[in-house]
């Protein structure tokens, strides 16, 4: 064990004194303690206020101190880990709405506080995995499996099998995928990220996956200015700017639910309320439709055209579904299903290509850039490459130029003779013996 060690072992042991030890330690009963001088304690002491901030002190006959520290701020047994700090910083990231009250204050403290203990790269780790709590009960099983798959792929960059399901789908399937960041839209959480296979940009909703597995080998550069709302707008279709009349208890209900997306509102006499609203971050018309039917007989769209055209078919679609079944339609279906037992879910040729209404899986659109592309496969030993190995044609010389080229000795120009060129071969000792006695 070093020096440095011993003196770190010394100090841990000395604070898990004082806080057991609620009538405190005099300097000369902690020297005896632990076998060392009364300086080194002082010099201990002060490490521990810089670290744990001021002991209380108590001062006895004869100038005699007795140093403690109060359990109630600090204990030895809960100090927490980095882990579990990071957790509670997660929680703590939710706390925007309490903004300008006092516990929004003490959050926003506790939240710098955190900051300055955690490294930067857990930092970034947890902006990129924050949506993960907004959702609202708990996941499933498998679903949590998964997002611990996930939550390993996001923090060292590695990429994922995927195994999924689309909203319209006839089997799952598995995708390569390099984990960017969760996204939180309308209580669904989405994994974003590249899919290997095509080189999009694509959303995975959680609900729908079954699996998800950490491809160890394989490792991706995660862009910094990477942008998920960016890549929404452009590979969706959007619903744009309506305007939507609201009344009776739609009314009251919209200004206090939906004032974040109301531009600009217009009350009338009846009390019916007529609002220009932003759906642009609303991704598709699927999550619309489902909010316009909540509010039923009170909301209707008056603008534009074609974004009210296409609701009156889609209930006019509903309506047709009630109409077909009837006054009976238990036993409508249960006809239907005697006449065709094929089940609707057996894969057919048709809809096989058929694309999901939802937003999550193939609704993308090309993207070309240059952190995207995978590093490639581990080295069979030591640890990855952090980057691709770059290959130079000319090699690199050593060490520093020559601050004046070296001075060659002239060469004459006289071409050498044949005899300078061919000169005898050296005898050897034997040779010369022989040469000598013969």
């Amino acid at each position: 064990m070093s020096e440095y060690e011993v003196v770190l072992e010394r100090q841990w042991m000395l604070l898990r004194q004082l806080l057991k030890t609620p009538e405190g330690l005099t300097l000369c009963e902690m020297a005896q303690m632990f076998k060392v001088s009364e300086k080194t304690i002082k010099r201990d002491l002060a490490s521990l206020r810089k670290v744990f901030g001021p002991w209380r002190a108590k001062n006895e006959a004869h100038g005699r101190k007795r140093y403690r520290y109060e359990s109630q701020s600090l204990n030895f047994d809960e100090i927490l880990d980095h882990m579990e700090l990071f957790a509670l910083y997660l929680g703590l990231k939710l706390t925007g709405a309490l903004e300008g009250t006092e516990i929004g204050k003490k959050a926003n403290s506790s939240r710098a506080k955190i900051e300055r203990t955690l490294r930067s790269e857990l930092l970034d780790f947890a902006n990129r995995v924050a949506p993960l709590c907004r959702h609202w009960g708990a996941y499933s099983e498998e679903v949590c499996k998964a997002i611990d798959a996930i939550c390993v792929g996001l923090r060292h960059n590695l990429v994922l099998n995927l195994t999924y399901r689309s909203l319209k789908s006839r089997e799952e399937k598995t995708y390569e995928v390099c984990p960017y960041k969760f996204y939180y839209r309308d209580n669904c959480v989405y994994l974003v990220g590249l899919c290997c296979d095509d080189h999009r940009v694509k959303f995975w909703k959680l609900e729908r996956m079954s699996k998800a597995e950490v491809l160890e080998d394989r490792r991706f550069r995660f862009p910094t200015d990477f942008n998920p709302d960016k890549h929404l707008r452009n590979g969706v279709e959007t619903v744009g700017v309506p305007t939507i009349r609201f009344t009776g208890f739609a009314a009251r209900v919209v200004p206090e639910e939906q004032k974040d997306r109301i531009i600009s509102l217009h009350r009338e006499s009846d009390d019916a309320i007529v609002c220009k609203m932003d759906f642009e971050r609303l991704p598709t018309f699927y999550n619309f439709f489902n909010m316009i039917m909540y509010y039923g007989s009170h909301a209707e769209i008056l603008d534009p055209p074609e974004l009210r055209e296409k609701f009156k078919a889609k209930v006019e679609e509903l309506r047709q579904n009630y109409i077909a079944s009837g006054d009976d339609p238990v036993k409508y279906y249960k006809k239907r299903e005697e006449e065709a037992p094929l089940s609707s879910n057996t894969p057919t040729s048709e809809g096989a290509n058929e694309k999901p209404d939802d937003y999550d899986e193939d609704v993308s659109y090309p993207i070309v850039i240059d952190d995207l592309t995978l590093l490639g496969k581990k080295r069979g030993r030591g640890r990855p490459r952090k980057y691709p190995l770059q290959i130079s044609t000319a090699p690199k010389k050593r060490g520093r130029p020559r601050k004046y080229p070296p001075i060659e000795p002239p060469r004459s120009q006289e071409k050498p003779s044949e005899e300078r060129r061919k000169r005898p071969r050296p005898l050897t000792g034997a040779e010369l013996l022989r040469r000598l006695r013969g």
